[in-house]
C-alpha cells in the first residue's frame, strides 16, 4: 500500500463550495404489519429495461427481498428466500440484486445467486483461503453501507479487521498485522483469495478499528474507516491512494482503546460518547461522495442507553468531489433522521425520516425526505 506522512498527506482545507439542504419532499413507502421498519439492507436499484426506480429492501420478518416503486410510491413485488428445502437458503442477512433475475444472498461464509422465485441458480463458498487462512462472515448490508460488488465474473467482500488467535486467548485484543480488506471469489472456478490491500489500522490496539464502510463508483473501490479521517481509493487493492476527508467538528479520533474485553455497559457509553466517521455513498448523477459523519451525543446516568446507541441524535454529511476533494459537510437538525437508513437515487440523497424522536415518525410506512445538493454562491 502506498502510503504518506503527515507531511505528504493529500491534506485538502474542509471546503464551503456545497450545502445539504432538505427539501421537505417526503417519499412515502407503505408497509404491512409483516415488514419491519429495523431493516439492516436497503438498496437503490435501477432496472435497465424499464427505466423504472426502485428501492430494494430486505424484510427480515418473513425472509423477502421487497421492490418498492418509488415513483408510484408501493409495493410492486417480492422475492421469497426459502429457509429449507431444494431451494433454501437459511436465514438472510444480506443482498444485492444485479438484475430481477439475478439476485445475490450473502448468508456469512456463503453466497448464494438466485432468481426472481427463489430458486437457486449457484453457490459460493470462502469457508477457508487457498492458503488456509480464515475469512470473515460477511453480509451485504446498508446500516453499514458495504454492498457485495460483482465485476467481470469476480465477487468482492469486504473483510473487517481480525484479529490473531494467540492473543486472544490471552485475552488481549491485538488485530493481526496481516488483515487484509477484501476477499474475492472467482464464479467460474470458484477460487477464493485474498487481494494485497492491508487494513491501515491494523496497527491499533481497539475494537472499533474493525469498522468501515466500502463504496464501489463503477472504477474505484473508496474505503471509509470509522476510525480514521481518511479515505483509502483503489482500482485493484495493489495501489492505494489516501485522500484525508476529515471533519470539521471534531478535532481528531477518540479511538477505544483496549486492552481487555470491555464491559457492554462501557463500551456502549464510549461509543455514543464519542465522534467517528461512518458511512460512505457515491452520487452517480452529481459525482460526489456523501461521507456520514457521526458526532457525540450527551450521556448522563438514568438516560436510555440502548436508545442512545440505536438512535444516535447528531450527524452530519461531509461532501467529496471526484478528486475525493472535501467541498462542503453539513450537520443536519438532531432527532430527526435515521442516518443509516439512506439511499441515493436520480433526485440526489434520501434520508429516512422514522426517527423515533422525530414527531412525524410512521410506523406504517417508510419515509425519506430528499436532501438536496446545492451549490454556495461566491
Amino acid at each position: 500500500m502506498e502510503s504518506c506522512d503527515n507531511q505528504d498527506k493529500k491534506r485538502i482545507e474542509t471546503g464551503n463550495e456545497v450545502t445539504l439542504v432538505p427539501t421537505g419532499e417526503i417519499l412515502k413507502l407503505p408497509i404491512d404489519n409483516n415488514t419491519t421498519l429495523d431493516c439492516m439492507a436497503m438498496f437503490y436499484f435501477r432496472d435497465r429495461e424499464t427505466g423504472k426506480e426502485y428501492l430494494t429492501y430486505l424484510n427480515s420478518y418473513k425472509n423477502e427481498i421487497h421492490f418498492y416503486d418509488l415513483k408510484l410510491q408501493k409495493l410492486e413485488s417480492k422475492v421469497t428466500c426459502a429457509l429449507e428445502g431444494p431451494n433454501g437458503v437459511g436465514k438472510v442477512s444480506g443482498f444485492k440484486v444485479i438484475n430481477r433475475d439475478s439476485i445475490f444472498l450473502t448468508l456469512g461464509y456463503s453466497i448464494v445467486l438466485i432468481d426472481s422465485k427463489g430458486q437457486i441458480i449457484d453457490k459460493f463458498s470462502y469457508k477457508e483461503t487457498k492458503n488456509g487462512n480464515l475469512p470473515i462472515p460477511y453480509f451485504s448490508t446498508s446500516r453499514v453501507y458495504w454492498p457485495l460488488v460483482v465485476k467481470s465474473k469476480i465477487l468482492y467482500i469486504p473483510q473487517e479487521l481480525s484479529f490473531d488467535l494467540p492473543y486472544m486467548l490471552n485475552d488481549a485484543i491485538w488485530p493481526s498485522p496481516n488483515s487484509k480488506v477484501c476477499l474475492i471469489v472467482n464464479m467460474i472456478n470458484k477460487k477464493n483469495e485474498y487481494l494485497p490491500m492491508k487494513h491501515p489500522l491494523a496497527n491499533e490496539v481497539g475494537l472499533n478499528t474493525v469498522h468501515f464502510s466500502r463504496e464501489f463508483d463503477g472504477n474505484y473501490f473508496i474505503y471509509s474507516f470509522f476510525d480514521d479521517p481518511n479515505v483509502y481509493v483503489t482500482r485493484d487493492h495493489t495501489h492505494v491512494e489516501e485522500y484525508y476527508a476529515p471533519s470539521i467538528y471534531f478535532d481528531k479520533i477518540v479511538h477505544l482503546k483496549y486492552k481487555s474485553m470491555p464491559s457492554f455497559e462501557k463500551y456502549n457509553i464510549d461509543h455514543i460518547t464519542r465522534s467517528s466517521y461512518h458511512n460512505i455513498i457515491y452520487d452517480t448523477k452529481r459525482k460526489v461522495y456523501y461521507r456520514f459523519v457521526k458526532l457525540l451525543d450527551k450521556y448522563e446516568k438514568g438516560d436510555d442507553m440502548m436508545r442512545l446507541v440505536k438512535y444516535p441524535q447528531n450527524f452530519s454529511i461531509i461532501v467529496l468531489n471526484k478528486d475525493f476533494q472535501v467541498i462542503g459537510e453539513t450537520k443536519l437538525p438532531p432527532g430527526t433522521y435515521e442516518y443509516k437508513n439512506f439511499f441515493v437515487a436520480e433526485k440526489g440523497l434520501y434520508l429516512s425520516i422514522n426517527h423515533i424522536d422525530n414527531p412525524n415518525l410512521d410506523i406504517n410506512a417508510l419515509q425519506f425526505e430528499l436532501i438536496k445538493l446545492e451549490y454556495n454562491e461566491n
